[in-house]
C-alpha cells in the first residue's frame, strides 16, 4: 500500500502537478497531513480566488487579501453577479453591494497575481433606462477603471488624470484614501492573461488609452480571450442593429483591446461575441498591429466569426497557428444592400520595413451605419449581393498553407453557459468520462454545427433555419392547396449551389486528416 512518505519521494515538480489537479476542499485538507504536504499542497489552495457580488465572497476575499497567504494568489475572478436571489430582467434595482466595491482596491494586495478573470451579466444597454437590462455600459466601465487602477497602482494620479481630461465622473464612485491599501501605490501588477466575459459593446478610448490599461495589459499579455455582448431588443434580446456603439467598438477594436502593444506578444487569442461579426459589425483583422498582424500567435479561437472575403483566407494562414477552434463560425454566402451603402474607399492600416504604406481595401463592406444615407431613385434600390467564398475554398487551400497547425476543430462550445471562450481547447463533450470536464468541455463537432452558411437581411439568417422556414412554408401552402411561383416567393432569394455541401464536407475531412497526420510525425 502507497504511504504518504512514497508519495513526498516523488520529484516536487510532478507532486506540484498532481495537487494541483486535486479540488480546493481535498488541498485544504491536504495541508493538515504533515508538515511536508502542507508545504506543497497551500500554493495550489490558495491560489484561485473568487469575488462575486453575493453571499460571503466580499468577506472571504478581505480574509485572504489581509492573510500572509495572499502571496500564492495568482488567478482572479471578479464577478457581478448578484446571486440567485436578484431576478434579472424584472426593471429590479441593480446596484453593486458596498462590501464587494470596497473589495476592489485589495486587487492589489495580490502582488502574485498574473491571470484575471471578469465576468459581468450577458445583458447591456447603451444608457440607463435602455429595456429591461440591469447592467449598463457605464457600470461595466466602472468596474473595469477601478479594476485596472488598482493593479497599475497612483489610483489619486489616475482620478485627477480622467478629470483632467474631461471624463464625465458622476458615474463613478472614488475612495477616500482612508478606505486604499497601501498597496495601490505600489508597482504595477502586470497580467499575463486576461478573459473578461461581457464585455461591453462601446468604444471606450479614454480607458484602453489610459496609462493604467496600458501598465496592466501591455507586452507582458500572453492570453487575451473576451466574449463582447451586444444590445439586445425585445424579450428574445434580439441584436440591436442600429446600434452606432456596436459598430464603432468592432471597427476600432485595432486600437483598443487588440491594440499593437498589446497584440505583439499574445500566445493565445479567443475573440467571441453573442451574434455574428467580422461583416456587420465590420472588424477588419488586417488592421491588427498596424498591418503587421500577431506575429507571436499560435492558438486563436473566434466565435461567431463571419468570412466573407478571399483576403481572410490567406490572411489567417499567414499567422501560422498551431491551434485553430471556429465556435458556431459562418461564411457569408449573400447579402442584401443597396449601392449606396457599399464601401469602396481605402484605409492605410501602416507602414512597412522600408516606409511605405500599407493600404487596404473596404470593398464588400457596408458603410458604417453612421455613414448611410436615404437616397431616392435607383441607387436606393436594394438587392442581392452572393459573396465568392465558400468552406471548401477556405479548408483546401488551408490544408496547403496552414502548414504548423496541429489542432483544428470546428463545431460548437458551451455557449449557454457562456463559457465557450474560456473552454474550447478542452475535451470535446462527446468524449465518455466526468473527471475530464471539470475544466469545462470543448466544441461539440457534430456535422449540424459545422460548416454553417449565413445571410444577412435586415438580420442574420442561418442555412439550416432558413431551409426550415422554407420547409413549413411549403408545407403550409401544399395543406392549403395553393400555388405559388417560388421564383418570386421570398424563399426564393437564397438558393444553395448543388453539390456544395458534400463539397465542403469533403474538404473538412481532407482538411482535419492532414492536420493529424502532420501532428503524428
Amino acid at each position: 500500500m502507497s504511504s504518504t512518505f512514497d508519495l513526498i519521494t516523488l520529484p516536487p515538480e510532478l507532486l506540484h502537478h498532481v495537487l494541483s489537479l486535486l479540488p480546493q476542499e481535498a488541498l485544504l485538507q491536504t495541508r493538515l497531513v504533515n508538515r511536508h504536504l502542507n508545504a506543497l499542497a497551500t500554493p495550489s489552495a490558495f491560489r484561485s480566488i473568487l469575488l462575486v457580488a453575493h453571499g460571503d465572497s466580499s468577506k472571504n476575499f478581505r480574509a485572504l487579501a489581509d492573510s500572509q497567504l495572499r502571496v500564492h494568489v495568482r488567478d482572479v475572478t471578479v464577478d457581478t453577479w448578484l446571486g440567485p436571489y436578484f431576478i434579472y430582467r424584472m426593471f429590479d434595482r441593480w446596484e453593486l453591494p458596498d462590501e464587494f466595491i470596497n473589495c476592489l482596491p485589495f486587487l492589489s494586495c495580490f502582488r502574485s497575481l498574473d491571470s484575471l478573470h471578469i465576468r459581468f451579466h450577458e445583458d447591456c444597454a447603451e444608457i440607463a433606462g435602455g429595456g429591461d437590462a440591469d447592467e449598463y455600459n457605464d457600470d461595466r466601465l466602472d468596474i473595469l477603471v477601478k479594476i485596472f487602477q488598482f493593479l497599475a497602482g497612483n489610483w489619486p494620479k489616475e482620478k485627477e488624470r480622467l478629470e483632467n481630461a474631461g471624463v464625465e465622473m458622476s458615474n463613478f464612485r472614488w475612495y477616500d484614501g482612508e478606505e486604499l491599501p497601501p498597496t495601490v501605490n505600489g508597482p504595477p501588477i502586470q497580467l499575463s492573461n486576461l478573459t473578461i466575459r461581457n464585455l461591453g459593446d462601446h468604444h471606450e478610448p479614454e480607458f484602453t488609452s489610459s496609462e493604467a490599461f496600458k501598465l496592466v495589459v501591455g507586452s507582458a499579455l500572453r492570453d487575451l480571450r473576451l466574449h463582447i455582448t451586444t444590445e439586445g431588443v425585445g424579450e428574445e434580446r434580439r441584436p440591436n442593429q442600429e446600434s452606432v456603439s456596436k459598430y464603432v467598438s468592432f471597427d476600432k477594436l485595432h486600437t483598443t483591446w487588440l491594440g499593437p502593444d498589446i497584440v505583439a506578444n499574445l500566445h493565445t487569442l479567443s475573440l467571441y461575441c453573442r451574434e455574428p461579426w467580422g461583416f456587420n459589425p465590420r472588424m477588419d483583422f488586417r488592421r491588427v498591429g498596424q498591418g503587421r498582424g500577431l506575429p507571436n500567435l499560435k492558438v486563436l479561437a473566434l466565435g461567431k466569426y463571419t468570412f466573407s472575403h478571399e483576403w481572410q483566407i490567406d490572411w489567417f494562414a499567414s499567422l501560422n497557428l498551431e491551434k485553430l477552434y471556429l465556435d458556431e463560425c459562418a461564411v457569408l454566402y449573400q447579402y442584401d444592400g443597396r449601392s449606396c451603402d457599399m464601401d469602396r474607399g481605402e484605409i492605410v492600416t501602416g507602414q512597412d520595413d522600408f516606409g511605405n504604406d500599407i493600404s487596404i481595401s473596404k470593398e464588400g463592406y457596408y458603410k458604417q451605419i453612421y455613414d448611410r444615407h436615404d437616397h431616392d431613385g435607383p441607387h436606393g434600390t436594394y438587392g442581392t449581393t452572393p459573396t465568392s467564398v465558400r468552406w471548401h475554398m477556405i479548408l483546401s487551400r488551408w490544408r496547403e498553407t496552414m502548414t504548423n497547425l496541429q489542432v483544428f476543430k470546428m463545431g460548437s462550445g458551451d455557449w449557454e453557459d457562456q463559457k465557450a471562450f474560456r473552454t474550447f481547447d478542452c475535451p470535446d463533450p462527446e468524449i465518455p468520462g466526468k473527471d475530464i470536464f471539470r475544466f469545462g468541455s470543448g466544441l461539440s463537432q457534430e456535422r449540424s454545427d459545422q460548416l454553417l452558411y449565413i445571410y444577412h437581411t435586415d438580420e442574420w439568417k442561418e442555412w439550416k433555419e432558413w431551409e426550415k422556414e422554407y420547409q413549413d412554408f411549403v408545407a403550409e401552402m401544399e395543406e392549403e392547396g395553393e400555388e405559388w411561383d417560388s421564383d418570386e416567393e421570398m424563399f426564393g432569394a437564397w438558393r444553395m449551389e448543388d453539390g456544395l455541401r458534400a463539397k465542403d464536407e469533403a474538404a473538412l475531412d481532407l482538411f482535419v486528416s492532414t492536420v493529424e497526420a502532420r501532428t503524428r510525425k
